[in-house]
């Protein structure tokens, strides 16, 4: 039973942890590949192949404009491509927070195995007081604390070490 509650849990996290950095990895390319000067039926070719982001067009008067962003990673990457006379003429690209797939696998998966562990470390210190009866709460919450507070300090320290930019 420990085992199908594990990966009900991990399985879902993993997936979305997939498809975030994929959703970072298409729009990188895609906001890398509209250089200035790009014809407009070419950008609007390669943003129509996107399958993980999601492409606003906005005109005005000869200026067109994409802003391509994905929900999958809660649009924190993307780009906006201004387009006059038939080609693009400027792209940004922001980058809110740039992680690699290990930094977002340890942020995804961690936090969950830390609450998961932490609850069950609750319960067996409830279990196991000095006289055989339960722990006073005092001790539980010190051991809750303590066991997060360093799960915690260990993930940012992984997450900084992974996710900072190359």
């Amino acid at each position: 039973m420990r085992i199908l509650v594990t990966v009900a849990l991990v399985l879902p996290l993993l997936v979305a942890t997939v498809y975030w950095v994929e959703a970072e990895k298409e729009a990188r390319v895609l906001c890398g590949l509209a250089t200035v000067s790009t014809p407009e039926s070419e950008v609007q070719r390669m943003f129509g192949t996107a399958t993980l982001l999601r492409v606003e067009a906005t005109v005005e008067g000869t200026t067109r404009e994409l802003r391509a962003a994905s929900p999958m990673n809660l649009g924190l990457s993307g780009c906006t491509v201004t387009m006059t006379d038939g080609a693009v003429s400027a792209t940004v690209a922001w980058e809110h927070f740039r992680s690699s797939g290990a930094a977002s696998l340890v942020l995804l998966v961690g936090l969950p195995i830390t609450a998961v562990s932490s609850f069950r470390a609750i319960a067996a210190a409830r279990r196991r007081g000095k006289d055989g009866g339960p722990a006073p709460a005092r001790n539980r919450l010190r051991v809750l604390a303590t066991r997060v507070g360093l799960t915690l300090i260990a993930m940012a320290t992984l997450v900084l070490l992974l996710g900072a930019p190359s």
